[in-house]
């Protein structure tokens, strides 16, 4: 418990997500030039949960994170993995 009698935030630290009138113009902008993805539910769920607070990545770490698994991606491009050369623990 903190000082105050709240419990601390998952992290340590609360970020504020929302952006501003001005950012939130740029992000449109932004957006109306990308190309558009269609994920399929369980995707699509993780992305609303992380735009939302509702679970959070760790700051530190992630790119390596990250790196695993577009490298585990590249090596399995059907998605799914080979139960003869993976571990399954």
């Amino acid at each position: 418990m903190s000082d105050h009698g709240l419990i601390p935030p998952h992290g340590g630290t609360l970020v504020n997500l929302v952006a501003s009138d001005a950012r939130r113009e740029e992000l449109e902008s932004t957006a109306a030039n990308l190309t558009r993805i269609h994920l399929p539910d369980r995707e699509q769920c993780d992305v609303e949960q992380l735009a939302f607070g509702g679970v959070r990545l760790p700051a530190r770490g992630l790119d390596e994170m990250l790196a695993d698994h577009w490298r585990w991606l590249s090596q399995h491009p059907d998605g799914y993995a080979d139960t003869d050369t993976d571990a399954t623990t």
